[in-house]
């Protein structure tokens, strides 16, 4: 009788002291059977969204940069990450990926580029934490839809969370 491959799973971020760190690892501690292979997706100078991307500004000549509408510079640098991501992503085989990077971020969307099978979030913060109010217009709100409907499932900490999230998509 042929053995089963075990299932490749892949977290995006590592285990470590943060939140998100101390989760994965909790995860990837449970995990520690034959039937679950598990590793990490190298993603250098990972940045979120609309944060500390380089924009279209920071490459192009000032002049032209103006030309171009900001929200127009939000999608580009946004697909620009998601097919960056979606290229470490085919150097692994995957059949899950588990991302922590939920809400308007390029992860789940470059797991789709990617081809991985399943893509699971994980919500570890209410929607509107926004302290500078950089990402509540039109433009984020677009990104977060896109990049919220390319899981096939996820995952909240809380109720409260899940509830604030179900609200807002």
């Amino acid at each position: 009788m042929k053995s089963q491959q075990p299932l490749r799973i892949a977290f995006d971020v590592q285990p470590g002291n943060g939140g998100p760190g101390r989760y994965v690892a909790s995860l990837v501690r449970a995990m520690a059977a034959p039937e679950w292979s598990v590793q990490f997706v190298d993603i250098p100078q990972q940045t979120a969204t609309g944060q500390s991307n380089p924009s279209i500004a920071a490459r192009s000549p000032r002049r032209l940069s103006r030309l171009i509408p900001r929200f127009a510079r939000h999608w580009l640098g946004f697909r620009r990450e998601a097919i960056r991501l979606a290229r470490n992503i085919r150097t692994m085989p995957v059949d899950l990926l588990h991302t922590q990077n939920t809400g308007c971020e390029e992860m789940p969307v470059a797991a789709r580029l990617a081809g991985v099978p399943r893509v699971l979030g994980t919500f570890h913060v209410d929607s509107p934490v926004d302290l500078l109010r950089q990402r509540s217009g039109f433009t984020h709100r677009a990104m977060e839809w896109y990049s919220n409907r390319s899981f096939h499932l996820a995952i909240a900490v809380s109720e409260a969370t899940r509830r604030d999230w179900m609200r807002r998509s």
